[in-house]
């Protein structure tokens, strides 16, 4: 317990890092909360975590340990591995997305282009039918 309370004088890293942290999680929250892009929650929960890893580092060795990992750089290094393999998937299937409307879109252009198709004399319309 006196990890989590661990008071200790702030290191350089520490000062330089967490006024970037915190004004970028400030900006996050508030595009998040006041402009309605709920896709920012995650990242600034990320932020948060952050905050909270880089203010008291023996937090995430505590956390570490409890699930069962000898360090909390690993478990950080883990975490940052399966959200870039996260990201990846996603980023994939944004892409392919991507690129079947733009298949879509190009085939409708196509279509409205196309000349008028010829009538051949002895055809009839569908006027004419009628």
């Amino acid at each position: 317990m006196t990890v989590l309370l661990a008071a200790a004088a702030p290191n350089l890293f520490q000062v330089i890092v967490l006024p970037l942290l915190l004004l970028a999680t400030c900006w996050m929250l508030w595009q998040w909360l006041v402009h309605r892009r709920r896709r920012l929650a995650a990242g600034t929960l990320v932020l948060l975590c952050a905050m909270i890893g880089v203010a008291n580092p023996g937090l995430t060795t505590s956390v570490a340990s409890t699930v069962g990992i000898g360090r909390g750089t690993d478990l950080v290094v883990y975490i940052t591995a399966f959200a870039l393999i996260g990201v990846t998937f996603a980023m994939l299937a944004m892409h392919r997305r991507s690129r079947m409307e733009i298949t879509e879109l190009t085939r409708q252009l196509a279509l409205r282009e196309l000349p008028p198709s010829p009538v051949a004399p002895g055809d009839a319309t569908t006027a004419e039918r009628v």
